[in-house]
């Protein structure tokens, strides 16, 4: 029994809270196009919106294409589990982070506040401080996701990954002091993430400012949000055991 309560209360700790073993070691489980499908109409409705059609087998763990002409109204999203996976969504809850912050993007799809000078990160901040709130409110766990952005590295479409996790945090705040029980209102999510964009601008574009260059010659992909355990010593077993997974 001890055991029992033991193991539940580290995977409650772990859900707010993870690190690099936590993202590929604890709380896995296999992530089907079914469940991922069922996911997509659900949130979809959340957010007011159609649901995307969406296919499996991309380039990228998952992106969204928007609308090639007036006459294609359809907006799509594509996907590629295998890649999902490899980057440390490896399940539910992780992948469910995934998909509101792409929802988030064809929520306010046109829609610029204009504070900061790169809109690219504008809109990736929202993206990340929505999907953070709404997984509060849904009381599912956001901590895979959190970590995995906080340690991706700034392009020319993607924030730096400290202040990825700075937004995402401060969504997950503001979802904490709302009322138990409460009906996501995503005005509300917007309003606050405005409010905290204003108190961070002067520093992201200072940043922007500083490290142009760097930024401009970045690699630009959704690959960039793979955890780079190559950085560790050949004895570090995390290392070896995904190595092992990619033979």
């Amino acid at each position: 029994m001890y055991s029992s309560d033991f193991a539940t209360f580290m995977k409650w700790q772990r859900r707010e809270c993870a690190n690099i073993f936590n993202v590929f070691f604890q709380d896995t489980n296999i992530i089907t196009e079914e469940c991922i499908q069922k996911e997509l109409v659900f949130l979809s409705d959340l957010f007011g919106l159609s649901t995307p059609d969406i296919s499996f087998g991309s380039d990228a763990p998952l992106q969204v294409e928007l609308p090639s002409s007036s006459k294609d109204s359809t907006t799509r999203i594509k996907c590629n589990i295998c890649k999902l996976q490899e980057c440390g969504f490896n399940n539910k809850e992780a992948v469910v982070a995934c998909l509101c912050h792409e929802l988030s993007h064809i929520y306010s799809l046109g829609q610029s506040y204009g504070y900061c000078e790169n809109e690219h990160w504008e809109a990736e901040l929202y993206a990340d401080f929505m999907a953070s709130a709404i997984m509060t409110m849904l009381n599912a766990a956001g901590g895979k996701y959190r970590y995995i952005i906080g340690n991706g590295i700034a392009t020319r479409t993607h924030p730096y990954g400290e202040i990825r996790q700075r937004f995402a945090m401060a969504g997950r705040k503001f979802a904490l002091s709302m009322s138990k029980g409460a009906t996501i209102n995503l005005e509300d999510i917007e309003g606050e993430y405005l409010l905290f964009l204003l108190t961070n601008t002067k520093e992201i574009n200072t940043y922007l400012q500083e490290h142009k260059s760097e930024i401009n010659h970045a690699f630009d992909s959704n690959e960039s949000l793979e955890i780079d355990y190559m950085k560790y010593q050949d004895t570090n077993l995390i290392k070896q055991y995904l190595l092992k997974q990619k033979i």
